[in-house]
């Protein structure tokens, strides 16, 4: 009986790690880049860092699923960098394939955006 029991608690539990792996989000690239694509993969980008004025590649996650944006340095009128040099950190973001949908993952706040009409390929 014992043995049984055992038996069916080990397949629970390798169906629950196999459950878990299908629902992970994997690494994932445009599949068909138009503009249309990077216009939504822009409004996205804004959205998550409360930005309207964000400038991206059209080639954006169509090579690499990693996006990493840099802060603007400020210069003065001679083209000097004001307060030294700019010490931020630069925002990452990933794009995500889960379940057959595309997302975008800012990489610091873990907050998501669903691209609905986005053809994507794992990685």
């Amino acid at each position: 009986m014992n043995r049984i029991y055992y038996c069916y608690l080990s397949w629970l539990l390798l169906l629950g790690c196999t459950a878990h792996s299908n629902s992970s989000p994997l690494p994932a690239l445009i599949a068909q880049p138009n503009s249309e694509t990077t216009t939504l993969v822009t409004q996205a980008v804004n959205q998550l860092l409360g930005s309207t004025n964000t400038l991206l590649a059209d080639k954006v996650f169509v090579t690499s699923s990693q996006l990493i944006i840099e802060r603007k340095a400020h210069h003065d009128g001679r083209g000097n960098l004001l307060n030294g040099r700019v010490l931020d950190a630069a925002t990452t973001f990933s794009l995500l394939m889960q379940q057959g949908q595309c997302l975008i993952r800012h990489n610091q706040t873990q907050q998501v955006i669903y691209l609905k009409t986005t053809n994507c390929a794992l990685e």
